[in-house]
């Protein structure tokens, strides 16, 4: 089986062959509006034909040609006209561009949700910012491109058929600079697909560098580290001043190479219809008209070049999109129900891997329903990884978790994770109300049901307290609540849900001994005849779990009660030396155990 490692590593190396495969696959993907960019395509031409009738009139006003007593209503009428299509056009095509920005993100949002975590680690978080919310909007204009570059194709031809009716000759020497233009406009186009990714990575670092930083001003202050990360900020600025320096340089290059090749034809034509006038083969009207349409077709041949050229370059933003399409996807919906009978847990020779790094190897344990299971052993044991294979968010490498009876792989995805409740150490809460994120799973719950998951997780003493109540705001991240209530929040949202197995990594390591003697007991009277499976340092709740797993450098040591692994096992006996022993004695927190 392909791994996501070897997925990515398979994208990365495809050949730029695949570019535009993956690029107009970004298209395939979404419902594009294309009755508005047929209006657009149609009103693009409309607007070109007006400039094409607006030529000859202009340069019969030029010769001061007044003859005919419509030259200058018919003049204001078609300007009027041109700019009412222009108007018309650019509501239609910019209305067009946000809809295909909008489903774009959308599409690209739903990817990242539905990739295997195994290949979201392999990604660089703030550059999957830049898929969702910066790269759509080239892929956008790309679409408007298409819509530009036909009716500047039109005007472009019908210029140069009415230049050939007034001098074919003459016609012949303008067209000669279209060969010209397009190599140079190709190489242009080339330069700006390299400066757009080079400015597209350059985004990726900077972005990367101050989001990570501006999460940790706190930590960063504390260590005094103001003037190394000036440096590092500078040199991440540094990276995005270069990329933009080169851009504006091909830019400029462009600008100028364009300039050239329209002053050239400006030149040719010039020259070559005086030597005409003199000869007699074309007279000083035709050649004013000549003039016009030049002036008419070169704007309509520079926009056919620069929307490839902006094809080409938005191709250096939206190839990083290309590659999310292509991330292998999981299915949550695939799969039989989760049985409705509470199961034993099953772990069967699992292991895993980050990578080349293996983390666990051939666990083999039992993790009995209905029972508290308490998960303990050194840092980087695999504690936590192991709950993450329980929740799912991990697959095995291999060997296999069976509930009860049934494969868990077999087992819709989006219902196991749905009956696997977990709260981690690091509480992710969302921005919002405190309500809203009890009630993450299900906004519509009764607030009853809230305040009940708030009461056990003992959150609702400081919920309470505060005149806005539940409806308090917690901030970005949860930044304006202490990491104690963060944690107990996040056991309240865990329990509306109404788990039946419940996984908790140190979720009680931002809480005093009271109060996690409090929520220890509530969970246990709450989760009684359910799965409840625990990473704890704390010897007092590990010492009242009734089964309990010992890891070790990734393997299981011993599995058994306290009592048992207190006298067979030296990893338990080290882990808990000098903490808790059996007693007949209470605690000052009433658990029944006493410190040594």
């Amino acid at each position: 089986m392909t791994t996501p490692t070897q997925a990515i590593a398979r994208i990365r190396s495809r050949p730029e062959d695949g570019r535009w495969r993956r690029f107009l696959n970004i298209y395939r993907s979404i419902r594009v509006p294309w009755l508005l960019y047929a209006i657009s395509l149609l009103l693009g031409i409309l607007a070109a034909q007006t400039v094409l009738w607006l030529a000859p009139l202009s340069a019969q006003i030029g010769r001061g040609d007044f003859t005919t007593e419509i030259l200058i209503p018919s003049f204001i009428g078609l300007t009027v006209a041109s700019i009412a299509v222009n108007t018309a056009n650019s509501v239609a095509s910019t209305y067009a561009q946000f809809r295909v920005t909008r489903d774009v993100q959308r599409l690209v949002w739903a990817k990242l949700l539905r990739a295997p975590m195994a290949t979201i680690d392999q990604q660089r978080a703030p550059e999957l910012v830049s898929r969702v919310t910066n790269d759509p909007t080239l892929a956008s204009n790309t679409l408007f491109s298409l819509t530009a570059f036909v009716p500047s194709l039109w005007g472009f031809t019908g210029a140069v058929i009415a230049m050939s009716q007034a001098n074919g000759t003459l016609s012949l020497i303008f067209l000669t600079m279209i060969p010209v233009a397009l190599l140079t406009f190709w190489v242009a186009g080339r330069t700006e697909f390299v400066a757009q990714r080079m400015l597209m990575r350059a985004w990726g670092t900077i972005t990367g560098f101050f989001a990570e930083r501006m999460g940790m001003f706190a930590a960063l202050k504390a260590l005094g580290a103001d003037q190394a990360e000036i440096t590092a900020g500078n040199g991440a600025i540094n990276t995005m001043f270069k990329a933009g320096v080169f851009q504006q340089l091909m830019i400029s290059l462009q600008v100028l190479l364009g300039n050239v090749v329209q002053n050239a034809a400006t030149v040719i034509v010039f020259v070559g219809g005086a030597a005409f006038v003199r000869s007699g083969d074309l007279s000083q009207e035709n050649l004013t008209v000549f003039f016009a349409l030049v002036g008419a077709a070169m704007p309509f041949m520079f926009e056919i070049l620069t929307q490839y050229q902006m094809v080409t370059g938005a191709q250096g933003f939206t190839e990083k999109i290309g590659h999310v399409l292509e991330l292998p996807q999981e299915n949550a919906t695939a799969g039989a129900a989760m049985p409705a009978e509470s199961a034993d847990i099953h772990l069967r020779h699992v292991s895993f891997s980050y990578g080349e790094r293996s983390v666990l190897r051939n666990i083999s344990v039992t993790i009995p329903s209905g029972r508290v299971t308490a998960i303990v052993g050194s840092n980087g044991s695999g504690k936590s990884t192991l709950l993450k294979l329980l929740q799912r968010v991990y697959e095995p490498t291999s060997g296999e978790l069976v509930y009860g009876e049934t494969p868990v792989s077999s087992i819709a995805l989006e219902e196991w994770r749905r009956r696997v409740g977990t709260v981690a150490q690091d509480t992710a809460l969302l921005t919002g109300t405190i309500r809203e994120n009890i009630a993450f799973s299900d906004l519509d719950a009764p607030f009853a049901l809230v305040e009940d998951a708030a009461a056990i997780a003992d959150a609702r003493s400081f919920i309470e307290t505060d005149p806005r109540g539940y409806e308090m705001p917690v901030g970005e991240g949860g930044e304006k609540l202490s990491g104690g209530q963060r944690q107990r929040v996040a056991i309240a949202r865990a329990l509306l849900a109404d788990p039946t197995c419940l996984l908790l990594d140190e979720a009680g390591s931002a809480l005093d001994r009271p109060t996690d003697a409090r929520v220890d007991r509530a969970l246990r009277r709450a989760m009684s005849d359910r799965t409840l499976v625990i990473v704890s340092h704390r010897p007092q709740t590990i010492a009242q779990a009734d089964h309990v797993i010992v890891l070790c450098n990734g393997e299981v040591d011993a599995v058994g009660t306290h009592e048992e692994l207190l006298e067979s096992c030296s990893t338990y006996q080290v882990l808990m030396q000098g903490t808790v022993r059996p007693t007949g004695n209470r605690s000052a927190d009433g658990h029944g155990l006493a410190f040594d």
